[in-house]
């Protein structure tokens, strides 16, 4: 147990030593990154470890994930020529209040995003 803490503590440090001169983020940073999208941390934590460059930024895995889907439909997904795909974006945006002061406004902004694959099949049935 002991030479696994060690090790890991040798890849951690390693990777944050060349985190600090590298434009991209290493493999410790990543898995990091991965782990805490899965845990409930709060975000000002979140900013923390990536300021330090301890871990990935949220941006940062979520660009890395929708790289991967657009990667795996542009391999796996077949179109048919006779059929279309739309795709519809929208942004929902409010203002809330944020914390205890009524000064302080917070704004909440999502994009909303319908993907539809209509077939020639559908709209031969319609």
């Amino acid at each position: 147990m002991k030479t696994q803490s060690q090790f890991f503590a040798v890849a951690a440090s390693t990777d944050i030593a060349l985190r600090s001169i590298s434009h991209t983020p290493c493999e410790f940073q990543l898995m990091l990154g991965r782990q805490l999208g899965m845990e409930k941390i709060s975000q000002s934590l979140r900013v923390l470890l990536s300021v330090a460059r301890i871990a990935t930024s949220h941006a940062c895995e979520e660009t890395r994930l929708c790289d991967a889907v657009v990667k795996k439909m542009s391999t796996e997904t077949l179109i048919d020529p006779r059929g279309f795909h739309l795709v519809i974006t929208d942004n929902i945006q409010w203002m809330d209040k944020a914390g205890a002061d009524p000064k302080k406004l917070g704004i909440k902004q999502y994009t909303k995003i319908i993907d539809i694959w209509v077939t020639f099949e559908q709209m031969v049935d319609a």
